[in-house]
């Protein structure tokens, strides 16, 4: 069974990509870029979706919501 988010956990989630990688047919992302941040809220209805506050200098600065994949860095 996959651990359900908590407010407290600490989240990565992709945000961009260093550079891509192409074959014949297709262009791969490469060396994901990664944003942090704390769960501080999580939607009623899916537990995958969450309001999170990331630091910048030791100060709350960004809040996002993120509604589509993120991994579980450290339980809170």
């Amino acid at each position: 069974m996959a651990y359900k988010p908590k407010v407290g956990d600490m989240i990565r989630w992709i945000v961009d990509y260093k550079s891509f990688v192409a074959d014949e047919d297709m262009l791969y992302p490469h060396e994901p870029i990664y944003e942090y941040g704390i769960i501080i809220e999580i939607a009623n209805d899916d537990p995958y979706s969450v309001a999170v506050a990331c630091t910048n200098s030791g100060k709350i600065d960004i809040i996002h919501m993120i509604i589509d994949g993120f991994e579980i860095v450290s339980r809170g």
